[in-house]
């Protein structure tokens, strides 16, 4: 199973947390599981490479997380990044509980 984790300050998305493989076919032909890394990794690119950002990147097997880093949360070019990173794992995951847990959590 994958768990999908958003963080959330104040209604302004902080980052978020991908962990586990889906299990929804085996890997290498897991599409599910191609449609979350590809949502999130491409969101990951555009916030470093094209905003030239530096969020804090971890990256394992099973496992992507990226927390932004504080001044960088209120720009609006970044909320729209990650809103439509949530947008589109909410459309993706709909209706395939028994293989992801999508979640948002709020920072404190």
């Amino acid at each position: 199973m994958t768990t999908i984790r958003f963080f959330k300050k104040k209604e302004k998305f902080t980052g978020f947390q991908v962990k586990g493989h889906t299990g929804f076919e085996e890997e290498g032909k897991d599409i599910l599981c191609a449609a979350i890394s590809t949502a999130t990794q491409m969101t990951v690119l555009a916030i470093k490479d094209e905003l030239k950002l530096n969020p804090k990147i971890i990256v394992k097997d099973g496992h992507l997380e990226m927390i932004l880093v504080d001044k960088d949360i209120d720009l609006k070019e970044v909320q729209l990044l990650m809103k439509t990173c949530y947008e589109t794992l909410k459309q993706i995951t709909k209706n395939k509980k028994k293989y992801v847990k999508m979640e948002v959590k709020e920072n404190v």
